[in-house]
């Protein structure tokens, strides 16, 4: 169902004016943005960017000075650095990273390939993390290696990867506290919500804890 490439839209969020309703549309490989009339209470096509072809825009996440946002795609297993211009409502793709190890080799026989989820920034806005799952699932007893995906960021917005933190089956969405201590995983498989404590680095290290 992920390689479907009819219209899909998956998630949508407003730029901290309110004035631009930008929306991540998996189906057909873009996040188009939408002017909003307040007056008329009614939206408008303003423009659209695109990720790979594919790659499938999920979900999205402004950085706190607006000036640019971050862009997951599901099938892509990659996310985007996107330029964002609040005065017209434009973006413009500035990099793209892979959100899985270099080298990462999928179990032997399997059909699975890589998804990502959730796509968020801790509070500090200097980490920017990404959840990769295999879809389908793996067999029972199959190896495999789900992962929060941990990226810098710089200054000026650019992204470097840091590290992957191995997680439970199929890690369908996390939160991070407001401290910017903790992180909840939720392992939809798995049937469990596990808590990772963030590092002096801001990389999600196990706990014991789960519920």
């Amino acid at each position: 169902i992920l390689e479907d490439r009819t219209p899909r839209a998956h998630s949508a969020t407003w730029d901290a004016s309110g004035k631009w309703l930008l929306v991540c549309e998996k189906g057909l490989d873009r996040v188009i943005v939408y002017e909003f009339h307040e007056g008329a209470g009614r939206l408008s096509f303003s423009s659209e960017v695109f990720v790979s072809e594919g790659g499938g825009a999920r979900h999205l996440v402004f950085h706190p000075d607006g000036s640019r946002f971050y862009v997951n795609e599901e099938s892509g297993a990659k996310v985007t650095v996107m330029a964002w211009d609040e005065a017209v409502g434009k973006a413009e793709p500035l990099q793209t990273l892979s959100t899985i190890p270099s080298g990462y080799v999928l179990p032997v026989g399997s059909n699975c390939a890589v998804y990502t989820s959730e796509c968020a920034l801790g509070p500090s806005a200097k980490r920017l993390y990404v959840a990769n799952r295999l879809y389908p699932s793996p067999p029972q007893g199959a190896a495999f290696s789900e992962s929060i995906a941990t990226f810098a960021v710089d200054p000026a917005g650019s992204l470097e990867l840091l590290a992957h933190t191995s997680v439970h089956q199929h890690p369908r969405h996390f939160k991070i506290d407001p401290t910017g201590s903790w992180m909840l995983v939720g392992a939809l498989t798995g049937d469990r919500v596990d808590v990772y404590e963030l590092d002096d680095h801001g990389v999600p290290q196990p706990t014991e804890q789960s519920l």
